[in-house]
């Protein structure tokens, strides 16, 4: 139960939590921030699952980890809620009849931007209580997997013809 599940809880967390929608101005729908974490693509919702599990996280850490992600599961689910609300505001007024323009979504993508900036900062926020958990050489070692998860990232785009970022 201990690794595994603690993975596993923490990619719910990022999977569900932080997911958001973006359309990929290439190929329709795609990578971006409503496909990935918050930050986009290697957000810190969506690296984090990854990241501890190449860590090897001791029982106690394990432990230590899963009453941090335990502990802010009711805001995540509540900040979700939240960008879900604002997400269904804003497809709501853009497919209402009459004329529309910018100005008129205002309220609705303030809203949106809002609630997708308080859920970046719990994804953050937790991040770095999880990252206080790690040692020196798992930080290293995270970063190590961190760096060649982008560099695959950048050769999947390549490969997918894409542009590089």
């Amino acid at each position: 139960m201990k690794k595994r599940t603690i993975i596993a809880m923490a990619i719910a967390a990022t999977t569900l939590g932080f997911a958001t929608v973006h359309a990929h101005p290439r190929s329709g729908m795609g990578p971006g921030p409503m496909m990935m974490g918050p930050g986009g693509e290697g957000g810190p919702g969506m690296m984090l699952p990854v990241l501890l599990h190449s860590a090897h996280l001791t029982d106690d850490q394990e432990a230590q980890v899963r009453k941090i992600m335990e502990g802010r599961r009711t805001q995540m689910h509540s900040l979700m809620g939240e960008m879900k609300a604002a997400q269904d505001g804003l497809l709501d007024r853009l497919f209402t009849a009459g004329d529309l323009k910018a100005a008129d979504l205002k309220p609705q993508l303030d809203r949106l931007t809002q609630a997708r900036q308080q859920l970046m900062e719990h994804a953050v926020a937790t991040a770095l209580d999880v990252r206080q958990v790690l040692t020196p050489d798992q930080l290293s070692r995270a970063a190590q997997v961190k760096d060649q998860m982008r560099a695959l990232h950048t050769q999947m785009r390549q490969l997918m013809g894409g542009e590089e970022e």
